[in-house]
């Protein structure tokens, strides 16, 4: 399972031409969580698991980015909201992983850049968003079965 998340992240990260992405199957509203979601945290001993690339992000700062993506209904693509980060990041790209059931987390995108997730990487990221929230809802599937 965990190669399989991390190949999407990767796989993201490629589509994107972004220096690190990031699956985090966490969810920071409970009542809007996929049922797998449920599932998978109930097995997973950190907080909040995180496949692809390794991000020098808090998980405070991370829990804050990805409450604010949820709340906001739409990605985010900021360069200012990390003050004090000792990783060289000159722009972020957060979105919902949402499919019918519910949230099952977000993608983290990192550029060095400023400005890096323009017009066209915004209109393809948010054209992919369906496929892999599919793709991962599929791995969680595959993966959380309760056993009778």
């Amino acid at each position: 399972m965990a190669t399989r998340l991390h190949d999407l992240a990767i796989h993201t990260r490629n589509l994107l031409d972004c220096d690190q992405a990031c699956l985090c199957l966490y969810g920071p509203e409970p009542a809007r969580h996929h049922p797998l979601l449920a599932l998978f945290s109930a097995m997973q001993k950190s907080a909040i698991p995180c496949y692809g690339s390794s991000l020098d992000l808090s998980r405070e700062r991370i829990q804050a980015l990805c409450t604010l993506a949820l709340r906001s209904g739409r990605s985010i693509n900021r360069g200012d909201l990390l003050p004090g980060v000792s990783l060289a990041i000159g722009s972020i790209a957060v979105a919902v992983l949402e499919r019918p059931a519910g949230v099952l987390g977000f993608l983290l995108c990192v550029s060095r850049e400023p400005g890096a997730f323009q017009l066209g990487e915004c209109r393809l990221l948010v054209q992919y968003l369906p496929e892999l929230a599919q793709r991962v809802e599929q791995v969680l599937s595959d993966n959380c079965t309760i056993e009778a």
